[in-house]
């Protein structure tokens, strides 16, 4: 009886463990991009705007970026579709260069992932980069954090390694909390050293060295929704 109690408690055991392993999660419960919200960074605002516009065959959502460089909103943006094909980025404006890449659009994430799951998107040459620019988006686990917009505890974790040429790229960390977003950010390496390129952790260059990029540290100071009774203003 003993041995047989043993080798039921072992299947079930087996069971859970498998169950667990391709438990695939819903990412837009991870990433919110609803019209009007608001993150509210310790170096960073991100704000979602209530204009869309047709890139190829999506739909297109605009989302703004602001830092403590610039003060106020800068105006640089891309545009992003979520839905049943994932965060997908489409289009990018910076400094007055703007990028339609929604033929070959960049994929943060499936509409659903399980832990160890990988998605790999490619722009070609030419498009947002001079040399080809690849994005390979891995979840890698979920676990607790604590920022200074309070502590997580579900986090999934999102690895964003960016390919920009043969030889040089950067890794990005994400922690997404389900219902709120991104809460925290981190570049954790790169080649070559003071790369400047990024996705979310652009660098700005030492006031004291200008050969030296200080790549920021992002972390969630508050979100904004409208469930929280923030007050939406419409984007253009």
């Amino acid at each position: 009886m003993k041995r047989s109690l043993v080798y039921v408690l072992g299947l079930i055991c087996l069971q859970l463990v498998f169950l667990g392993s391709s438990f695939a999660f819903h990412m837009a419960d991870y990433w919110p991009a609803k019209a009007g919200n608001v993150w509210k960074y310790n170096v960073e605002i991100v704000a979602i705007s209530s204009n869309t516009q047709t890139f190829g065959s999506y739909n297109a959502r605009r989302l703004y970026f602001g830092s403590t460089n610039c003060g106020d909103l800068c105006g640089n943006h891309v545009y992003f579709y979520l839905g049943s094909e994932g965060l997908l980025v489409v289009s990018a404006y910076d400094d007055g260069d703007t990028a339609d890449f929604s033929a070959t659009p960049l994929k943060l994430f499936e509409a659903e992932m399980q832990i160890g799951d990988s998605v790999i998107s490619t722009v070609p040459a030419g498009v947002l980069d001079p040399d080809e620019f690849t994005l390979t988006a891995t979840l890698l686990r979920q676990e607790g954090i604590t920022v200074p917009a309070g502590t997580y505890t579900d986090t999934l974790v999102l690895e964003l390694v960016a390919d920009d040429s043969d030889n040089t790229w950067y890794r990005e960390i994400l922690w997404l909390a389900k219902g709120v977003g991104p809460v925290k950010i981190q570049r954790v390496d790169e080649s070559p050293t003071n790369h400047e390129g990024c996705f979310f952790t652009c660098g700005a260059f030492n006031l004291d060295d200008p050969k030296t990029v200080v790549q920021r540290h992002i972390e969630l100071e508050d979100f904004f929704n409208q469930k929280k009774g923030a007050v939406v203003i419409p984007l253009f």
